[in-house]
């Protein structure tokens, strides 16, 4: 029936209004009741009119070609000077995106700035593919009928004009100027940062690293950076991180002993220790574990071991395998205390640890019950076993509990000697 059509005849007011029962027409209104106030206009009253008499094909142009306007709408405000590199056009004026970028360029431009999500950029590319092969755009057999019509509508209006446009972009330079500032606030800065594309954060997120492990960033600066590496953090995905705690590993090879320790700090605020190559962090665990248990043995003991237990704390809970027989043996030590008592100030840095023990943890340390001696010889006085019945109380209640290990700690908990208990196996 289209190919009989060789002009467009506009419809009189009444034919418009009698095709308004039609039930694509009322589709069409629903979704036009969602599009953004600034883009109706021309474009939108040309497309209904067409629609409903019947030109789907030149209708469905009009939406996408209002559509179109809207995202270079878009770059345009976020700013130009971000349009993405990677897809090799030279973009700096609107007229450059008019002249020089095809439809599908300024599609993958916003999904690349974060102005569309991972869902628009496929509905979007199916539209602009529905529109070259099946509307007005080009010579076709098979006009579009007006189911896909609405479809393609609907997806114009849910994935482009009915969303707001976006904050201008700032760039990095802009960005770390004003961290440096007398006017910084964290809360400003983090309206500032939330509608920033993924790529501008990720980028951001590279440049603060290397700012904050800088021997030559002062203070004041340092500690504007850690007031806002939390927010940047949490806004990243998992390969940027596995990439900054790649860094602590070349910075250790490199034998850069200020930025490491600094990349290390980092990581901490940011509770990414997780993040840092396994062959790092197993000697960091174990090294933090070993001067845990060296404080607990050492002099003054109630009173150094407080910072070492925050530190291992610090570390998280994921504790490498190869560093979980020195791991459970520092906070098991540090928490039952000795003869004397126990570091207070300690304490709740190792029970956190203790509460967040693996399976794997807990297996070590009911087996290091039984055949490491210097457990029993630990337990040989009354505070500690004290101490280590509320160790038991608090593996009790964990979910992560194999039914071998329930049964040991319950039986451990109805033993009427613990200190009995050990003294055999010292004898044995």
């Amino acid at each position: 029936m289209f190919e009989e059509r060789n002009e467009i005849i506009l419809a009189e007011k009444t034919d418009i209004q009698e095709g308004s029962t039609n039930p694509n027409h009322q589709l069409l209104s629903l979704c036009e009741q969602n599009i953004r106030e600034e883009c109706n206009g021309v474009y939108i009253k040309k497309a209904r009119t067409l629609f409903d008499i019947g030109f789907y094909d030149h209708a469905v142009l009009e939406y996408w070609n209002r559509a179109m306007t809207d995202l270079k709408d878009k770059l345009t405000v976020y700013g130009l000077e971000h349009f993405p590199g990677e897809l090799n056009l030279k973009i700096k004026t609107r007229e450059d995106l008019d002249n020089n970028a095809k439809d599908i360029r300024i599609i993958e431009a916003c999904h690349l700035l974060g102005i569309i999500d991972g869902e628009a950029l496929v509905f979007l590319k199916h539209c602009l593919n529905v529109r070259n092969n099946f509307s007005a755009a080009h010579d076709t057999d098979s006009p579009i009928d007006p189911i896909e019509a609405i479809n393609l509508i609907k997806n114009c209006v849910k994935y482009v004009l009915q969303r707001d446009v976006p904050s201008p972009a700032m760039t990095i330079t802009d960005l770390l100027k004003y961290l440096q500032t007398s006017t910084f606030e964290v809360e400003h800065f983090e309206e500032i940062v939330k509608d920033q594309s993924t790529k501008v954060v990720e980028s951001f997120a590279r440049r603060v690293f290397n700012e904050y492990i800088d021997p030559q960033t002062t203070k004041e600066y340092r500690d504007n950076l850690k007031s806002v590496i939390g927010i940047v953090w949490g806004m990243l995905g998992d390969e940027v991180k596995s990439e900054l705690g790649q860094k602590l590993m070349q910075l250790k090879l490199e034998d850069e002993v200020d930025k490491s320790l600094y990349a290390m700090d980092f990581l901490i605020q940011v509770q990414g220790v997780k993040f840092i190559p396994m062959a790092v962090r197993k000697h960091i665990f174990t090294k933090k574990a070993k001067e845990l248990l060296e404080a607990h043995t050492g002099a003054n003991n109630f009173y150094t071991e407080v910072t070492h237990a925050k530190e291992l704390e610090a570390l998280g809970f994921i504790v490498p395998e190869e560093s979980l027989e020195t791991y459970v043996k520092a906070i098991i030590f540090s928490y039952t205390g000795n003869p004397w008592g126990n570091s207070r100030g300690a304490s709740p840095y190792v029970q956190a640890m203790i509460a967040n023990l693996s399976t794997k943890g807990i297996e070590i340390l009911l087996d290091k019950l039984e055949t490491d001696t210097s457990y029993a010889w630990h337990f040989s006085s009354g505070r500690p076993i004290k101490r280590f019945k509320e160790v038991l109380d608090i593996l009790q209640g964990k979910s992560n509990l194999l039914p071998k290990h329930k049964a040991k700690i319950d039986y451990l908990l109805k033993v009427k000697s613990l200190r009995t208990h050990f003294s055999t196996i010292i004898e044995q």
